[in-house]
């Protein structure tokens, strides 16, 4: 989650519990890629995230988001977000979810978030979820 919200520039309500919250359909697999399964096997991913309103968005446009790459790294945000929808629930409305399908609550959120910066970062007191 992390990873994708710092590629795609995306607030905390975006993807947790808020109203701005992307849903799964938001997704899409350009290309012979219609399956996450057949995008990894090939390792060459061209996906799309499509943004509906947004809190900043001044304008009332939609925009998208296009990730590609035929070599991805480890933290490459399609092959993570591709190896995420493999395990979440296939029938969820949310795109990032618990295992039941809802949606990340904020607070579950910021506290991963919080635990992530303090094993990762000498000075993690100086992120924030709004620096996302």
């Amino acid at each position: 989650m992390f990873v994708v919200a710092f590629h795609a520039l995306l607030r905390v309500s975006e993807m947790t519990d808020g109203t701005h919250n992307l849903k799964s359909t938001a997704i899409e697999f350009v290309a012979h890629h219609w399956t996450p399964a057949k995008a990894l096997q090939e390792l060459k991913h061209i996906v799309l995230v499509n943004f509906g309103t947004t809190k900043t968005d001044q304008t009332g446009q939609k925009r998208q988001l296009t990730w590609f790459t035929s070599q991805p790294t480890p933290l490459c945000p399609a092959k993570l977000l591709l190896d995420f929808l493999q395990i979440r629930p296939r029938d969820a409305h949310w795109l990032f979810c618990d295992r039941a399908g809802l949606p990340i609550k904020k607070e579950m959120f910021v506290k991963y978030f919080n635990l992530s910066c303090r094993y990762a970062l000498s000075q993690s007191s100086s992120y924030a979820t709004h620096s996302l």
